[in-house]
């Protein structure tokens, strides 16, 4: 900054000498010298002289199916003065980690307030990244002087599990009997209502229900509810550290995504506590919560009133194959092995 300033002021020196050289009518040379020199002096002095301001900093992520991610941040700066060429530095830090990306790029902004930069990454892992004040340096194009300066504060953004590419269905077994590995499993999944995806089975408690014992029948005990009452999808993860850790999180996230775009309401079961997501506020927070999931040395108590999210393929409710279509039911059957089923575990109790 003080070495830009000297060199500003010398070069200003330099001109007052050339002014005075051009009265005293010495050589046209030096009138040329002075001329050509005046506008990068001026430029030299204007660029750190300039109140630069400050800049929101708003990022927006998308994730390839090679897991490839583009980055589209948004910088919108509180000043409309005139800005020279500028080279931008960007820094993406994974918090919690040494892991840095760093972007440059130069860039004429003139009076433009916003500008839009997309910087295509290598895959970046599942949890909380930080987009960090975008450092912007300003010099004129003999680099007489330069200018560094700090646009925006730190920005927090996520790395959400990715979106499977499965087709959200229902399917009533009792009525329709069990479809054949050729048939397609879609059923209309608009106004999902737990009664309408699994067996009215009255008089059950959730302290009877032998899990292993009903997994191995190929069927899910289910818990005494009314058919009347008003009932919601709630979804549970079991976050036991095991190998499928990352798939259990993908699973809930394409299963929430997919309720979210058809407008349908749930909840989902976080440090033992319900969370309703019914706007997209608290499905930001849903998506925010796999993001930063990590996995536990102990197995959750399953909610009464959630579907358990697991991999466990003897005491768990839930069956996972590579299906493209995500069966609402609580029954499962080896014929239909392209399907991957969502059992039913409880019936839908009142969020907070």
């Amino acid at each position: 900054m003080n070495r830009s300033f000297g060199r500003a002021f010398s070069l200003l020196f330099v001109l007052a000498g050339a002014v005075a050289l051009i009265v005293y009518d010495v050589t046209p040379l030096l009138t040329y010298v002075g001329f050509f020199l005046t506008p990068y002096t001026l430029y030299a002095l204007y660029i750190q002289l300039i109140p630069v301001g400050k800049a929101n900093v708003h990022v927006i992520q998308h994730v390839e199916r090679d897991r490839t991610v583009h980055l589209t941040a948004t910088i919108e700066r509180d000043r409309r003065l005139f800005l020279p060429f500028i080279q931008c530095t960007y820094q993406i830090v994974r918090k919690g980690s040494d892991e840095r990306l760093t972007h440059r790029e130069w860039r004429w902004l003139g009076r433009s307030k916003r500008w839009t930069v997309t910087i295509q990454t290598p895959p970046l892992e599942r949890g909380t990244y930080e987009w960090q004040s975008v450092e912007c340096r300003i010099q004129d194009t003999l680099q007489f002087a330069n200018r560094t300066v700090h646009l925006g504060e730190c920005r927090l953004f996520y790395m959400y599990p990715l979106i499977r590419p499965y087709d959200v269905s229902t399917h009533s077994y009792g009525e329709h009997g069990l479809p054949s590995s050729s048939e397609s499993v879609h059923v209309d999944a608009s106004g999902i209502d737990l009664a309408t995806i699994r067996p009215y089975v009255p008089g059950d408690t959730l302290a009877q229900i032998d899990w292993k014992s009903s997994a191995k029948k190929n069927e899910l005990m289910t818990k005494l509810f009314e058919r009347d009452e008003s009932t919601r999808l709630m979804i549970q993860v079991d976050t036991r550290e095991s190998a499928y850790f990352e798939e259990r999180l993908e699973f809930a996230m394409t299963l929430g995504t997919k309720l979210y775009e058809r407008s349908q309401s749930f909840a989902y079961v976080a440090n033992e506590r319900v969370h309703l997501v019914e706007s997209r506020a608290s499905y930001a927070t849903y998506c925010q919560f796999l993001a930063v999931c990590q996995p536990s040395s102990k197995r959750p108590k399953p909610n009464a009133h959630a579907w358990f999210i697991t991999d466990d393929r003897v005491d768990a409710p839930l069956f996972l194959s590579k299906g493209r279509h995500i069966v609402l039911t609580s029954h499962r059957h080896p014929s239909t092995s392209r399907v991957l089923y969502v059992p039913v575990i409880e019936r839908g109790g009142e969020a907070e």
